[in-house]
């Protein structure tokens, strides 16, 4: 029974000489089979942020980190069709602090042939 509760973590690292991206990390679970009859429908949620090197500074502004919240629920239409509505809400996009957050929503669709 694939139903239920599943959870993520992982972190990333790169030298800050060799990327902008220092520090990389997520966190989020999803659950499968929530709605009763949705056997194979999966809701969805996640954090992530990039903390940034010190390599990004422009223009005199320090660029800390970025951080994205990610809400989906993946319909499974057919056993090879599925669509996903998905809301971002992005924090300090850029890792600049002055920016105003980003809210983003899409809607994906896989096919499996």
């Amino acid at each position: 029974d694939t139903q239920g509760l599943g959870m993520f973590f992982r972190y990333g690292y790169a030298h800050k000489d060799v990327n902008s991206i220092e520090h990389f990390w997520s966190i989020g679970a999803q659950y499968q089979g929530l709605v009763p009859t949705r056997d194979n429908d999966v809701l969805g949620f996640g954090v992530a942020q990039g903390i940034l090197s010190e390599k990004m500074r422009y223009t005199g502004v320090t660029p800390h980190r970025e951080t994205v919240m990610e809400l989906y629920y993946n319909i499974a239409i057919t056993p090879w069709l599925s669509i996903s509505p998905d809301f971002q809400w992005i924090l300090d996009p850029g890792g600049v602090f002055a920016t105003t957050d980003s809210f983003v929503a899409g809607l994906r669709v896989q096919a499996s042939f």
